[in-house]
């Protein structure tokens, strides 16, 4: 099998943590790789009109709760749904992911990345502080240079090229996945994605 899954997410989208190990066991089982691909969710909000979780007519942040809580017990996953620092700055905690996709082999990446989601939709930890980050990332063997590559050109280059790239392929929300082209928008589409998976290398 060939091709990859683009992983559109942010730490602070809690459909994205729901999402991380249901796509890790789809592309260990399909030995398809994923690319994480963290991006500037607010700057396509903006380009698409689409308003921020508490801009939103109240109805619809009810619901979004209560599919939460939903979808957490189903998943027997932990989550607090208002976690104390929500909203949140995600900035840094994008930037930190980007890192450590460049210095880590996949793994050790998406494990930070999954601790990162962690602590904020499980432990409350303020993920917007650079100093917690690193201590989240460096719980998994220290590396002095994500430090300085997080407030790197780089990142910010990486940062702007994943968003530009999402925008191309239509993403809107998050989690989003790519895989032939084809983009499934949510973590309740996981199903339709392997599905696409299955046809496209006849399994």
């Amino acid at each position: 099998m060939n091709n990859s899954i683009k992983f559109y997410m942010i730490p602070i989208s809690p459909w994205s943590y729901l999402s991380m190990d249901r796509i890790r066991l789809l592309s260990e089982r399909y030995t398809i790789p994923i690319e994480v691909k963290p991006i500037d969710l607010f700057y396509i909000f903006e380009k698409n009109n689409i308003k921020k979780v508490f801009e939103r007519p109240l109805p619809i942040q009810e619901n979004r709760l209560n599919e939460l809580k939903r979808w957490s017990e189903y998943l027997n996953i932990p989550l607090k749904l208002n976690p104390k620092n929500f909203p949140i700055d995600p900035i840094n905690s994008i930037k930190l992911v980007i890192a450590s996709n460049l210095v880590y082999d996949f793994y050790k990446s998406f494990d930070i990345t999954k601790k990162i989601c962690e602590a904020f939709w499980v432990e409350e930890r303020d993920i917007s502080n650079e100093n917690e980050l690193l201590s989240i990332a460096n719980s998994f063997g220290e590396d002095k240079t994500l430090k300085k590559l997080m407030n790197s050109k780089i990142v910010a280059d990486k940062l702007k090229e994943n968003t530009e790239e999402a925008l191309n392929d239509k993403v809107f929300g998050v989690p989003s996945f790519v895989y032939n082209n084809k983009m499934f928008w949510g973590q309740d589409r996981i199903f339709f994605l392997e599905k696409e998976i299955k046809n496209i290398n006849n399994v």
